[in-house]
């Protein structure tokens, strides 16, 4: 009875394991891919920050009617968003009056929280005709609030603004389209095991060293085992497949295998606790039974 309840608990063990094993297998390597994306939005610049409501330009309050003025003139009212397959996002904001404007430099916050840090901008186009420059950087997410600090040569100064991104609309769709570096639509490509190499790639090098020597010297190229064997296949007693060289299993990726490592550890000592409770324990119990009826036998004698 015993060994039969042994021969269960191992039974439904290595059922568990196997089970566990065939599932891991199946999920390997699955992977959701993004899209890209591209977008026309609309600016609201403000001379003010939109969290807080200080004004950061030098001018304070001197001018504030001015000042809102001169952003909102300044600052074209489409921009474009996109979205690369990592899914970082990027904004281009144009200028208007570019042949007045001097330096640039960009702030984001993450996504309106107000904690503004520094991006790198880089000039996309000038449009000497309509008299606008195009800058791109990344930003957070496409609600983040951008600070811009502009030098304005007649002012002979910086000044500091803010403009926010609304009512985005799929599509570079300006009148004067904007410079896009990303293709809408892609997806990004699934990741791929890097080949290791085998054992095999010296003696093919070697090989083709031959044959480059024998091809030089006009001598017949020897023949590789390789080449013999091309082609030649080889199988067990089980009618499987057991070529030199051909092993089709794709290997499980770190993490994969320290779950299944982990699991095999957890249903082994399961199956080892389940033999114990239903054959060690009792067997050891049955002994010690014994030995104590054997003691109280032997010095029943002895009285």
């Amino acid at each position: 009875m015993t060994k039969r309840l042994l021969r269960g608990a191992c039974a439904a063990a290595f059922a568990l394991l196997a089970a566990f094993v065939v599932s891991s297998s199946v999920l390997v390597g699955v992977a959701h891919a993004a899209t890209s994306a591209v977008y026309t939005a609309s600016t609201a610049p403000s001379y003010a920050n939109p969290v807080t409501g200080a004004i950061e330009d030098s001018a304070g309050q001197s001018n504030v009617a001015l000042a809102e003025s001169m952003t909102t003139g300044c600052t074209y009212p489409a921009a474009l968003v996109e979205k690369d397959t990592a899914g970082n996002t990027f904004v281009t904001l144009r200028f208007k009056l570019a042949d007045q404007m001097g330096a640039m430099s960009f702030w984001a916050d993450n996504g309106g929280d107000g904690a503004f840090s520094a991006v790198e901008a880089a000039q996309m186009q000038v449009d000497s005709a309509n008299n606008t420059a195009d800058w791109r950087f990344q930003v957070p997410s496409e609600t983040s609030n951008i600070r811009v600090s502009m030098y304005v040569t007649p002012m002979g100064r910086d000044v500091v603004y803010f403009t926010q991104l609304t009512g985005l609309v799929e599509g570079n769709i300006d009148a004067v389209p904007f410079v896009q570096a990303i293709t809408p639509g892609e997806e990004a490509a699934e990741p791929t095991a890097a080949a290791e190499p085998t054992a095999a790639a010296e003696p093919a090098a070697s090989a083709s060293a031959e044959l480059a020597a024998s091809s030089i010297s006009g001598e017949a190229a020897p023949q590789t085992d390789g080449a013999a064997n091309s082609g030649v296949k080889e199988y067990n007693a089980d009618g499987q497949e057991t070529t030199e060289g051909q092993d089709r299993s794709e290997p499980l990726n770190g993490a994969t295998t320290a779950a299944i490592v982990g699991s095999i550890v957890v249903v082994l000592a399961v199956a080892g606790a389940a033999a114990y409770f239903a054959y060690l324990k009792p067997k050891r119990a049955k002994q010690a039974q014994a030995a104590a009826a054997a003691a109280a036998a032997a010095k029943s004698r002895g009285e």
